[in-house]
Order: C-alpha cells, then sequence, then structure tokens
C-alpha cells in the first residue's frame, strides 16, 4: 500500500474527492476522520485504489501549518484499532513532506 510522493501531490493539487482522499486541518474531529477510514476500507467508491487520509491539510489540499508530533501520528495510527472500526483495516500512518511543511499521511 504504497503512495508515491508525486501521487500523493497529485492527489491533494485536486483537493477532497469522493472515495480517495479526505483532508483534515487537525484530529479535532476523530469520528469523521474514522468514518472516511471506514469507507476507504470499504472501498465504498468502488474505486479499486487506496483511499488516503491527510491531517494538516485544509479541503483544497493546501498546508496548515499543524505541527506533525509523534504523538499526533500515534493518534492517527491508533484510530485504525480503538474498536470504532471493525473490522481493522489495512492503513498505515507516516509523517510526509508537503511543500515546506510536513503532513500526517494515513493510506487505507
Amino acid at each position: 500500500m504504497m503512495l508515491t510522493g508525486e501521487e500523493l501531490v497529485r492527489l491533494l493539487a485536486e483537493g477532497e474527492s469522493e472515495g480517495r482522499l479526505e483532508c483534515k486541518a487537525s484530529l479535532a474531529n476523530k469520528h469523521e476522520i474514522c468514518q472516511a477510514i471506514c469507507a476507504f476500507a470499504n472501498d465504498l467508491a468502488n474505486r479499486g485504489l487506496p483511499g488516503v487520509v491527510a491531517v494538516g491539510v485544509d479541503d483544497k489540499g493546501r498546508s496548515t501549518g499543524l505541527a506533525i508530533t509523534d504523538e499526533l501520528l500515534r493518534e492517527l495510527a491508533d484510530l485504525r484499532s480503538n474498536g470504532h472500526i471493525l473490522p481493522f483495516p489495512s492503513m498505515s500512518v507516516e509523517k510526509r513532506s508537503y511543500g515546506d511543511a510536513d503532513i500526517a499521511v494515513a493510506v487505507v
């Protein structure tokens, strides 16, 4: 479930899309992030491609300047197995450079 840097930049340039990209400025609304993870895991848009949750970007794919800390990455990764999404989805979480800022990316 690898997402190249070029693919990430292209997705973010296109902005949010149903079934492929969900942008969040922060982890403030974890319920919405869990809903997106669940939808991507079930491929509800029937795209046959992994879905991406990008934290630290707005709906247009612009960086918000959110500090991407180890704690934030742990919190994002923990959404996979916190009991709100069953069965547990296949998901990777990492810090990625985007322009002159960092963002957190969950690929589902």
